[in-house]
């Protein structure tokens, strides 16, 4: 039976499209795609979703309706870790068919969730850095810093946006490529020193890391609360300062709420850089991670800046996907349908 779904155009050129309309038009290409229906299939035949729920989902005719059953049985077949405060490399394959492992691995190459986003030309009142570990955090910061150079690419502001997470064993195994993880001790500071490394690898005048202490913002009760940090990373008076180059970096750790790991989740991150930073309807912004990160990060991003009619722009470098658990990249589907789905939904 061929439905509405069959006729939703697929990577098409979106340059004419008004900023919305894209918007609408990138979540309509994961939740429609073909890819994801037939994952769906294989998840059903795996009883792990019901036949009836799938079968309801093939017969709708309502765009919106679709739109919201698709992202819920993903959720319902491949959610691995909400709530549980396990980390997506905790993921292993042991309870995952072969079939379906690889019914995995084949609707992420589909989806293109691990392709290269360039990062795109123009300018931006903010450029932010996600965090995540040091590997990751050089990696991203890299990738932003080569296209500021390049001058295609402008942003007044470069932000960092990580956590006061101690580092861990992940982080510091990489301290001989990275020789400033021996004096950091939060991630955040990562994403400080990251950019103070860039421009001293590059030749230019590094400037100087602000050992700020972080201030208390939110407390649970007397066995949790969060922190937050506002650090700058700043060139000294007389230092060549290249004509591309930000007129102010700094890195943020927001306040968080949630009790199962000891950082904001994306949400939380978003809304406190928003409130700080005072932007503007018609302000863009610039994330870069990886991937980023595998779709549903992007989704997100995107739907918590519309309310503030600020236009989000992402960038990442590409992901090998045979690095991650099939289990892992089952996670971040059904993290993407759900992000998608919550978007495509504010867009009404």
């Amino acid at each position: 039976m061929t439905t509405y779904i069959d006729r939703i155009p697929l990577h098409e050129q979106a340059a004419s499209y008004d900023y919305q309309e894209r918007l609408k038009h990138e979540a309509e290409e994961l939740l429609f795609h073909p890819a994801l229906r037939h994952l769906l299939a294989v998840a059903t035949e795996e009883q792990l979703i019901p036949q009836a729920a799938y079968s309801a989902l093939l017969s709708s005719a309502d765009e919106d309706g679709y739109a919201s059953s698709v992202a819920l049985l993903a959720k319902t077949a491949f959610d691995r870790r909400h709530g549980t405060g396990i980390e997506r490399h905790q993921l292993n394959d042991d309870p995952l068919s072969l079939q379906l492992a690889e019914a995995i691995r084949q609707t992420v190459g589909e989806l293109h969730m691990t392709k290269d986003i360039p990062v795109p030309t123009g300018s931006f009142e903010v450029a932010a850095v996600l965090g995540a570990t040091a590997a990751p955090i050089a990696k991203r910061t890299n990738y932003l810093y080569d296209a500021l150079e390049k001058g295609a690419t402008r942003a007044s502001v470069v932000v960092g946006l990580g956590a006061e997470r101690p580092l861990s064993d992940i982080d510091t195994r990489y301290a001989r490529l990275y020789p400033y993880i021996n004096e950091t001790r939060v991630e955040t500071e990562l994403l400080a020193h990251a950019a103070k490394d860039w421009f001293a690898a590059h030749g230019y005048s590094a400037p100087a890391v602000d050992q700020s202490v972080p201030a208390e913002a939110y407390v649970k009760d007397e066995t949790f609360g969060s922190k937050y940090r506002i650090q700058t990373v700043a060139f000294d008076d007389g230092a060549y300062v290249p004509q591309w180059a930000p007129n102010m970096i700094i890195n943020l750790s927001p306040p968080f709420e949630k009790t199962h790991h000891p950082r904001a989740n994306t949400g939380e991150t978003i809304r406190f850089l928003l409130k700080l930073a005072d932007l503007q309807p018609g302000c863009k912004l610039l994330f870069t991670s990886s991937q980023p990160y595998l779709l549903g990060q992007k989704f997100e991003i995107q739907r918590l800046c519309l309310d503030a009619g600020v236009e989000v722009e992402v960038a990442g470098y590409g992901v090998n996907n045979t690095h991650l658990s099939a289990a892992a990249l089952g996670d971040e589907i059904a993290k993407a349908t759900t992000k998608a789905a919550a978007l495509h939904a504010a867009l009404k």
